[in-house]
């Protein structure tokens, strides 16, 4: 029923770097995983972030009936092309998953 809504969603994951000299880990490459397509639901947009900037704040939602892929708080998402940020921790629900992301777009100028 809401196949025709559903968008293409990438995983991307910063990879294991080792550890630094404080024993602390280090971020490798990112590594970029397909995951099954979600619906979006967008959300008002807030103007602006700060005072003295030109940026737009969007904080969407994608929903997947029925499935839990793994997707973890750190991680960023690209979304039919446009990436974002996972912003807290993804839902679990009995009917799936839903994550709350956040992405900051600065306005272009030409």
């Amino acid at each position: 029923m809401f196949d025709d809504w559903k968008v293409t969603v990438v995983r991307i994951r910063a990879g294991d770097g080792g550890i630094d000299q404080y024993d602390e880990p280090v971020p490798g490459e990112d590594e970029r995983v397909a995951l099954p397509d979600a619906l979006f639901a967008p959300t008002p947009t807030d103007l602006p972030i700060e005072a003295g900037t030109d940026a737009t704040v969007t904080s969407p939602t994608l929903y997947w009936p029925d499935q839990w892929p793994d997707i973890k708080s750190g991680d960023r998402l690209e979304v039919d092309g446009a990436e974002w940020r996972v912003d807290g921790r993804p839902a679990r629900w009995p009917l799936g998953l839903s994550v709350s992301l956040i992405g900051a777009h600065r306005k272009e100028t030409s």
